[in-house]
């Protein structure tokens, strides 16, 4: 059993690096349909290796396989569409590197969602409000923000939120 999830985890990796690549070289904003089309293609790849490990084995690879590249795919969706990090990109990106609340309640239409966003960005230390200056942007969310913006760059997702 060991074995299975070695494997699967080894097709896994080999995808996420092959789905990286693609993605860059050729630029696509199809990031997940283009990462559901190499699954089909990773899954046909790997006939060869789940005939070998008979029909048991076959079933325990494909469904390890389908967990971790559902999961990886779905850390990218909410990467691609944080708002929270829009908001923290937004801020940081200002000529002064502060915001003002109404300068930030103008890009958005949900004042409630905004707020709920805002403090939950404070509350985990990202963001911080400097009084008459506005929000601005913790060296913690940067670090955060910096992290995220690497993998982003590195499987060519260009924009979120």
């Amino acid at each position: 059993m060991i074995r299975l999830f070695i494997a699967s985890c080894l097709v896994f990796c080999g995808g996420v690096v092959l789905h990286a690549v693609l993605t860059h070289l050729i630029h696509s904003r199809n990031y997940v349909r283009n990462g559901y089309l190499l699954f089909v293609g990773m899954c046909l790849a790997a006939i060869p290796l789940a005939l070998r490990l008979g029909l048991v084995g076959a079933l325990v690879l494909y469904v390890a396989l389908t967990i971790l590249w559902n999961s990886y795919l779905l850390f990218f969706i909410n990467l691609m569409n944080s708002v929270s990090l829009r908001m923290m990109g937004e801020i940081d990106r200002s000529t002064t590197g502060n915001l003002s609340l109404a300068e930030i309640e103008s890009s958005w239409s949900d004042t409630d969602a905004l707020e709920s966003r805002l403090q939950a960005l404070a509350h985990n230390g990202f963001i911080v409000d400097d009084g008459a200056h506005g929000l601005r942007v913790t060296p913690r969310g940067r670090s955060f923000a910096w992290v995220l913006e690497v993998i982003r760059r590195t499987i060519g997702i260009e924009s979120f939120g």
